[in-house]
């Protein structure tokens, strides 16, 4: 799954009148309690609006007597407005930024209220209060699959290489963040980013070795109980070595029954990303394999986790080359059948994977989603940049200074020439919200001699229609209607041009509808959207896992 740059609950009548009625009852506190002093300070993160145009937003307060601080709304702007007109009545809390009115109440676990945009209705709000992340080591212990009853299983993993959690529920897809009130308690909302108003919330259970696993409290849809990991496959840690010796760190996923597996190694999009993925969708998708039976090897993507080297200095070459090390480490292995291996990636990987099949001929499965290859990356990344901007109605007129800014970098990571004219266009262009989340190139512009330009350079040269056509297994190449990185129909007539035409007799091409680019049941398919997305497109995971079973087995 790609980084960022970086399904739908309306909020009916019913709701909002139950909802008022609890703000009302929280806000009208006993005088003895309003008495009391209540502290402010702290980073609360949240936002405001019904699910379907949530807006994610951070409050900093510093400061106790005297009271400061600032918003930030990082899908949205790119500034920090300063709080102004702020006034507190016990619990309470009210202040103006970025011309939004916020009427607040202190809670247990952060703050509910309204916000209130420029000529607009108060809107419901919820933040949480957030202490410094648990640790990492805590965390990991406690990921994996736990099954809910009903055929229903809930599976919580880490987001990149972050201490923070996300969790998915099968089969409905229902995704999100998991906010830490504590080191061991953890809250979501009803979409990826709402704080509220609350719908799951995860106890972890001191562990006393009488279990076979970790155990957890969970409360989901009001419905408290208590569950142990799923024991129908296990993890193992792993490592292996790349062509150039580089070494690389994993987790191979093993099926408990039966003594040799079919197996797939599922790999990154771009971005500096860990073994789980961003929103920790590689590992859900590898645990979702190894339920229905099949080995699964996720790893630290180079220079990132625990694996060696340096992110961003190697290209795609070098990224494949990992790819290929990962299966030939698995067709080593005494419990893995080497006639049955496949590859499976999103974004990035449409490019990285072809390539890792032609260094490991004996491939079964070839698996892609949104990948604009075989279309080359300086012009998928091109169109990327106009669609995102033009998506999230950026004007014509930034558009295409955009566009001439994107000319200048590619015109530098070719020829080396032009530095200064492209230095000076960006530095006037830092505080755009489309240089920080559309250029791409990672934390801040590249400087002169920063490895992204000879990586760029190497990248436009990649071509794998060649690589498409001699690969003789079977090839599933998943798009998505609401892309908001693709423009799916060039890059699929290529794809089709390339395979149809090649050694594979076993090719599926399929557009999901309403699935943006990392398979979430989407709306208008835009960068903005992304926190009130609610969950994967209906069976995306299903679709994918049970096309690789039934050629794998």
């Amino acid at each position: 799954m790609s980084k960022p740059a970086s399904a739908l609950f309306a909020l009916n009548l019913f709701a909002f009148r139950a909802w008022s009625i609890l703000l009302f009852l929280a806000i009208a506190l006993p005088a003895a309690a309003a008495a009391q002093p209540v502290s402010f300070a702290g980073v609360y993160r949240g936002g405001f609006g019904p699910r379907d145009t949530f807006v994610y937003t951070r409050i900093e307060l510093q400061g106790e007597e005297s009271l400061t601080g600032n918003i930030s709304q990082p899908f949205d702007r790119t500034d920090s407005p300063a709080i102004t007109g702020l006034e507190r009545n016990g619990s309470q809390l009210r202040f103006e930024a970025a011309g939004l009115r916020f009427d607040l109440n202190r809670t247990a676990t952060g703050f509910q209220g309204t916000a209130q945009p420029p000529g607009g209705v108060p809107q419901p709000a919820y933040f949480v209060l957030r202490p410094d992340p648990a640790p990492v080591d805590l965390v990991a212990r406690y990921e994996g699959t736990y099954a809910l009853g009903g055929g229903r299983v809930l599976s919580l993993a880490r987001g990149a290489d972050d201490p923070v959690w996300y969790y998915l529920e099968l089969p409905s897809g229902r995704t999100g963040f998991l906010y830490n009130l504590s080191n061991t308690e953890f809250i979501a909302g009803p979409c990826m980013y709402c704080a509220g108003p609350e719908r799951l919330r995860i106890r972890l259970l001191p562990e006393t070795g009488a279990e076979p696993g970790p155990r957890i409290a969970v409360t989901l849809d009001g419905r408290e109980q208590t569950l142990e990991r799923l024991t129908t496959y296990r993890a193992e840690e792993v490592s292996f070595t790349s062509r150039d010796g580089t070494r690389l760190t994993g987790t191979l996923f093993l099926p408990s029954r039966g003594r040799r597996h079919a197996a797939v190694v599922v790999t990154h999009g771009s971005g500096a990303t860990g073994r789980s993925g961003f929103y920790g969708h590689i590992r859900f998708l590898a645990e979702a394999y190894a339920q229905a039976g099949i080995a699964a090897l996720i790893y630290d993507k180079r220079g990132t986790g625990t694996s060696a080297g340096e992110y961003g200095r190697d290209g795609l070459s070098a990224l494949a080359d990992d790819a290929a090390a990962a299966l030939q480490f698995l067709a080593g292995r005494a419990d893995i059948r080497a006639d049955r291996l496949g590859l499976s990636g999103s974004s990035q990987a449409g490019w990285v994977l072809p390539m890792a099949a032609s260094r490991f001929p004996d491939l079964r499965v070839l698996q892609i989603r949104a990948g604009s290859a075989p279309m080359g990356v300086e012009e998928s990344e091109r169109v990327r940049l106009e669609r995102q901007m033009r998506s999230d109605g950026v004007p014509q007129s930034e558009i295409d200074r955009a566009m001439r800014l994107r000319s200048m970098m590619d015109d530098y990571a070719r020829t080396g020439q032009g530095w200064d004219e492209l230095a000076a266009a960006a530095d006037a262009a830092k505080d755009e919200l489309w240089m920080t989340n559309y250029i791409g190139l990672g934390d801040g512009f590249p400087a002169r001699d920063a490895p992204d330009w000879p990586w760029l350079r190497e990248a436009f040269a990649v071509d794998v229609r060649g690589d498409l056509a001699r690969f003789r297994g079977s090839i599933q190449m998943l798009y998505s209607e609401k892309d908001e990185l693709l423009d799916y129909a060039r890059p699929m007539e290529m794809f089709r041009s390339a395979v149809l035409r090649g050694a594979s007799r076993d090719v599926q091409i399929e557009v999901i509808a309403g699935a943006n680019h990392n398979g979430l049941e989407a709306v208008a398919g835009t960068e903005r959207e992304f926190p009130r997305l609610e969950r994967f497109t209906p069976g995306y995971i299903e679709k994918i896992v049970g096309w690789a079973a039934r050629r794998l087995r």
